[in-house]
Formats: structure tokens, C-alpha cells, sequence
């Protein structure tokens, strides 16, 4: 029978991991961790190693007869859990340590490996015909000394990847390693010195190492939340103050850095700058090719202008492609001009997107503290107005800002309001230049132009509200409005005798509207006007964006009839190739080398564009013809049709009959005859 000191030192045996299971357990329900629960198992696994050991202990190390075949199956099992134990440790301290989980793939073979490894170490001595010091040797002196190494390895392994933080959870989980050498020890000498099992120092030592690893367990699962949580704060407060997609500060930390700024530039009396800068022409990328593009091209963009500042000048996504650099301490205003050169020059070289090069520029607005505004408010509205100047000088420029500016973005402001106004209370009408054929001294036809009738400023130019109407959307319903009224004018011209051609712009917007084919058709139903008098025109940049998709509408709009002229061509980047493949009528050349026809080079241009046009079977039309000098030229080497302030300025249709009796106008492009 056995003795007290045998039971009792068996109860401490199973006590200390059974506490720490279930201790780890009921933390668990609060927690939820997987790394706990792989210490749930492996200490409910070393639960059930004890009770198999107290098992085999109770019946003696080695029995015989029937009760071999039980203790055989016993020391299997007890050895199997050991190793499980060893595993589940492993698992639970890598994904503690690598904040990450443990690979499907490789937990299972790795399961297999330690249960093959249990089995072995509790049937070893049987299948050997081992005596009970083998036994030993196996079933416990392995285990101790395999979880020894494992224990301390863990230790050392959330040390190592969690930091300082977990040094105390470390030396615990290492302690409790140490506690399995030191049992290793004891195992060893006990054979050596053929004397009996020390069970009771075996449960003391285990329950002091159990009590250890406990209190480290529960540290570092309390160290974990806490990093957690601090992890998660930060998260939030990056969200809050920083731009997601290119990492930069966002709109509310720039205007807080600003307000800290400009305190300091009241109390030291010197001068900062705020940049506003947006991309020029970024909303034609970004609705032409896919948004993952245009947020590629933004980042780099971000993080072009974050090089070209200084470390302690602040760069900021205000919104969409617009940006801000707040430059603190600048001696002179001019250095704030430099510095947005600078900016502008590193937009220069061209950013490669999925062997696509883009050459990007920025229209830059400067506002300068305490001249242009004492409050954040007020600079950044300031340098934001003096950006919109930029722009409409073309942009890839930058612009200090003037008090004149606000009149005129005030003005920009109530014309971007009466567009919807406009359209629903017919504010717009159509002008009309002639396009004159060179060859035979007549009017072949008219280009319609939009002119705005606003209430208040009065006969408004494309240029002051295209562009608002392209960002607000509006250019879609104007551009069908355009493209209906000039198909009824050209009908109507057709009933007084007037066999003309009508061109009308497309644009991008409308290029791409699913809808245009269907409303091409219905415009020319509508008008009763034969599909060969409508000319669409698309410009360069346009139609070379997406080459595909402009090469497949443009035959759809060719299969209706339509003439279609390719617009302001010379001034992109045309792949001759592609210009080939275009089902197209015309090419317009820009009024840009017209108006320079006496400098060698673009005379040059404007020669190749006519070479080009009827190498490929294409008529050419000259805009911005403004001199006989220049007729003369574009007559003598073949330019087919001209338009231009030197035949008439665009005209209400009313002015149409007028302009047709007065045949004189026209004698300029009939010299020839």
C-alpha cells in the first residue's frame, strides 16, 4: 500500500498544472487569445502526463501480466501529453512573441512528430524489456530535459521580439525551464545512485515552477493587452491626424500646426509661408484610368513635395490632389517662391505607373504671414485663391497671393453656383465661326461655341466656366444641350439652302459618357440632319489617354456617319501608330504654332501636321488664322480649310445670312482663282 507522502506528493504533482489551466482558462473568456488558449492545452496536457505518472507509479514503474498491457498504454499516453505539452508551449510563445498565428500546415506536422516522439519515450523501455530505471529514464528524464530547453528557448524568444516590456514574463517562462533541469537533476542522480524516484522533491519543485510561470503568464497576457490597447490608440489618433492613403498629415494637424506656428511667428516676429498646391489636370487621370492609378501618382506626388522641403516645414493632404507646406521662418518672400519652384521642378522628371509615364505639374498659390492674413483660416483661403491664379495661367507655375485675387474668386465662385441656374433657365447660346475651304473660297462650315448670358457679368467665354463645369459634372447635360442645338441650327440652315457643316467640341466627360452614341443619334433624328454634316471634335490629349476605348468609340460614332476631326493636334504626345488606327476625318492644328508661323520651327510643325494629314488621307483645318500672311502660307502649301479672326469672329446664328452676302470676306481664301 502506499504511503501518505507518496499521495500527497502526487496531489502537488497534478495540483500545479491543473491551477495554472484553469487559471489560464477563465483569463481566456476575457481575453480570447489564441497564444492562451495553446497554454490552456499545454498545461491541461501536462495535467494529464501527472495523472498518467501517478498512474504508473501507483502500480509500480514496471508491472507484469495484465497490468503490463495497462501501464504500457498508460506511459503512451502520459508521454504523448508530455510532448503535446512541449508543442502547445511553443505555439502559444511564437504567436505571443511574432503577432502572428502559428501555419496550419506546419502545426500539424509538427503534432504528429512530438505524439510519435511521446509514444517512443512511454513504450521505449517496454519494447527494449527495459528494467524501471529505463523507464525513468525515458518517460520522465527525456521529458524534463525536453521541456527544460523548450521552456527557456520560449523565454528567451518573447524577450527577444516583444522587448523589455516582457523581460519579467520571459525570466518566468525560463525559471520554469530551469525548474525542469533541476528535475532532469534529480531523475539523473536518483539512476546513477540506484536509489528511488525523489517524488516528493519532483512535486515541490514542480509546484514552485508552476506558481513561477503563472504569475509570468499572466504578466505578459496583461503586458499584451496593454500594448495592444496602446497600439490601437495610436492607430485611432493616426487616423485622426494623418492621411491614409499617402501618410502625410491631414487637413486638422496642418491647421494645429499652423495655429502653433503662427503663435511663435506673433511672439518672435518673423515671417512664414503657406503653399497650397493642386494637381494640374488630375481628374482627367484619375476618370480615364483606374482610381488605383491615380492614387499611385498621388503618393508619389506626396512624396515628391515632402523632399523638396526641409525637415521642419510641415506637408499636408488637404483633400483629394490638393496639398499644403506650411514654411516656417522665411527671411525674404522671395524664398517662398523658391522653395515652391523647387517643389515644381521634382514634379518635373516622369513617374512610371505600370509601364505608363505620366508628366505630372502643380499650380501652386503662396501666402505670406502676417501680410496676407494673421490666422490659419485666412492664409490657407489666401494661398488657396492664389493657386486658382496659377491655373488660369496655365498651371505648372506658382502665384504670390494679391487682394485683387478675391474679387476674382468670389466671381469664380458665383459662376460655378449659376451653372445648374443656367442650363435650366437656357442661359446658354451658341456662336458660330466659319470654317472656310481653301480650294474653293466658300464657307464649308461652323464651328459652335458655348457662350454663357450670365444675368449678372454678362456674356461669359468658354474659358470662365468650362472648367467648373467639367469638376461639378455638369458638362455632360450642357454637352448634350450643345450637341442638340447644334444639329437644329445646321437643319435650319440646310431649309434656307445652306448646305454647312456644324462642328461641335466633345469633352472628356462626354467622350467617355456610355450614353454618347445614343445621343448623337438622337440629336441628328431629332434635327432631321443627315449624319455627314455633323463633325465631332475631340482633342488630342482625350482621345490618347486610353487608346483602346477611343480607337472602339470612335468607330461606333464613325458608323453613324459623323465626320470626326482630332482637336488642338501637335500639342500632345500622339503615337503615329495609334493616329493611324483612328477612323477620322480631320486634323485641326492649334492655333498656337498658326499665331507663330514666322518662327522656322513652328512653320516646320505646321508643314509636317499638313504632310502627315494627307499621307494618311486626311483634310487639315488651320485655327487662329489672324493674317493674310498667315493664309497666304497655310494656301500655299496646302492646308485645306482655315479658320480665324481673319474671316469672322464667332457669331450668334442670327449673324449667318448677314455674314454669307458678304462675299468679300471670303476673297481672301479665293486669291488663287
Amino acid at each position: 500500500m502506499p504511503t501518505l507522502t507518496i499521495l500527497e506528493a502526487v496531489g502537488l504533482h497534478i495540483l500545479g498544472p491543473l491551477v495554472v489551466a484553469t487559471l489560464l482558462l477563465q483569463i481566456n473568456r476575457g481575453f480570447n487569445k489564441t497564444h492562451i488558449r495553446h497554454w490552456v492545452r499545454s498545461f491541461a496536457a501536462l495535467t494529464v502526463y501527472h495523472l498518467a505518472t501517478a498512474a504508473i507509479a501507483l502500480r509500480g514503474d514496471l508491472a507484469a501480466g495484465d497490468g503490463r498491457i495497462t501501464q504500457i498504454f498508460t506511459s503512451a499516453l502520459g508521454g504523448s501529453a508530455a510532448f503535446l505539452q512541449i508543442g502547445w508551449m511553443i505555439w502559444g510563445s511564437f504567436e505571443l512573441a511574432r503577432r502572428k498565428p502559428v501555419k496550419i500546415r506546419d502545426a500539424h506536422r509538427l503534432v504528429v512528430v512530438l505524439l510519435g516522439a511521446g509514444v517512443l519515450s512511454g513504450t521505449m523501455p517496454f519494447l527494449l524489456g527495459g528494467d524501471a530505471a529505463m523507464h525513468r529514464f525515458f518517460y520522465l528524464g527525456l521529458h524534463s530535459l525536453a521541456a527544460s530547453a523548450t521552456f527557456v528557448l520560449c523565454g528567451a524568444m518573447i524577450w527577444r521580439y516583444r522587448g523589455n516590456g516582457f523581460l519579467i514574463p520571459s525570466l518566468c517562462v525560463a525559471a520554469y525551464g530551469g525548474g525542469q533541469f533541476y528535475a532532469f537533476v534529480l531523475v539523473m542522480r536518483s539512476l546513477v545512485g540506484r536509489t528511488a524516484t525523489p517524488v516528493h522533491a519532483l512535486a515541490v519543485v514542480d509546484l514552485i515552477s508552476c506558481g513561477v510561470i503563472a504569475l509570468g503568464m499572466i504578466m505578459a497576457i496583461l503586458e499584451d493587452q496593454r500594448e495592444a490597447t496602446a497600439t490601437a490608440n495610436s492607430q485611432v489618433e493616426h487616423l485622426a491626424y494623418y492621411d491614409t492613403l499617402t501618410g502625410l498629415p491631414n487637413r486638422s494637424l496642418f491647421s494645429d500646426r499652423l495655429a502653433v506656428a503662427l503663435t511663435h511667428a506673433a511672439r518672435h516676429h518673423y515671417k512664414l509661408a503657406t503653399l497650397f498646391l493642386d494637381v494640374d489636370r488630375f481628374k482627367q487621370i484619375n476618370d480615364s484610368l483606374c482610381h488605383t492609378t491615380g492614387d499611385r501618382l498621388l503618393r508619389t506626388v506626396a512624396s515628391r513635395i515632402r523632399a523638396a522641403v526641409r525637415e521642419e516645414d510641415t506637408v499636408a493632404r488637404f483633400g483629394g490632389d490638393e496639398f499644403t507646406v506650411l514654411i516656417h521662418i522665411i527671411g525674404k518672400i522671395e524664398d517662398a517662391g523658391k522653395i515652391a519652384q523647387k517643389i515644381l521642378d521634382s514634379l518635373k522628371a516622369p513617374i512610371t505607373i505600370d509601364e505608363r509615364e505620366f508628366v505630372v505639374t502643380s499650380s501652386v498659390g503662396i501666402s505670406i504671414y502676417p501680410i496676407d492674413g494673421t490666422d490659419g483660416e485666412t492664409l490657407i483661403r489666401n494661398a488657396d485663391t492664389a493657386m486658382y491664379r496659377s491655373k488660369d495661367l496655365g498651371g505648372n507655375t506658382y502665384q504670390f497671393y494679391a487682394a485683387n485675387m478675391n474679387h476674382k474668386a468670389l466671381e469664380a465662385l458665383e459662376v460655378e453656383n449659376g451653372l445648374r441656374r443656367a442650363l435650366e433657365q437656357d442661359e446658354f447660346v451658341l456662336y458660330y465661326q466659319p470654317l472656310v475651304d481653301v480650294e474653293a473660297g466658300t464657307v464649308f462650315g461652323l464651328e459652335a461655341l458655348i457662350r454663357w448670358n450670365h444675368p449678372q457679368l454678362g456674356l461669359l467665354r468658354p474659358d470662365r466656366f468650362i472648367s467648373a463645369a467639367e469638376e461639378s459634372g455638369l458638362i455632360i447635360p450642357i454637352g448634350r444641350w450643345v450637341l442638340k442645338e447644334a444639329c437644329r441650327q445646321a437643319s435650319e440652315w440646310h431649309r434656307h439652302g445652306h448646305k454647312v457643316v456644324v462642328a461641335v467640341n466633345l469633352s472628356g466627360r462626354q467622350f467617355q459618357d456610355p450614353d454618347l452614341i445614343r445621343l448623337v443619334k438622337e440629336a441628328l433624328h431629332t434635327a432631321d440632319l443627315p449624319a455627314e454634316y455633323l463633325e465631332l471634335e475631340i482633342t488630342e490629349g482625350y482621345a490618347m489617354q486610353d487608346v483602346q476605348k477611343a480607337i472602339l468609340t470612335l468607330r461606333q460614332l464613325k458608323s453613324l456617319g459623323v465626320r470626326i476631326s482630332i482637336d488642338d493636334f501637335g500639342t500632345g504626345y500622339s503615337c503615329l501608330s495609334y493616329l493611324k488606327q483612328f477612323p477620322i476625318d480631320t486634323l485641326k492644328l492649334d492655333g498656337s504654332f498658326v499665331r507663330d508661323l514666322g518662327a522656322p520651327e513652328d512653320a516646320q510643325i505646321a508643314l509636317g501636321v499638313i504632310a502627315l494629314a494627307h499621307s494618311l488621307k486626311l483634310k487639315v483645318i488651320a485655327e487662329g488664322v489672324e493674317t493674310i500672311g498667315q493664309m497666304a502660307f497655310l494656301r500655299d502649301h496646302a492646308c485645306d480649310r482655315l479658320q480665324g479672326y481673319l474671316f469672322s469672329r464667332p457669331m450668334p446664328a442670327a449673324n449667318f445670312e448677314r455674314f454669307m452676302t458678304q462675299k468679300d470676306v471670303l476673297n481672301y481664301a479665293g486669291v488663287s482663282h
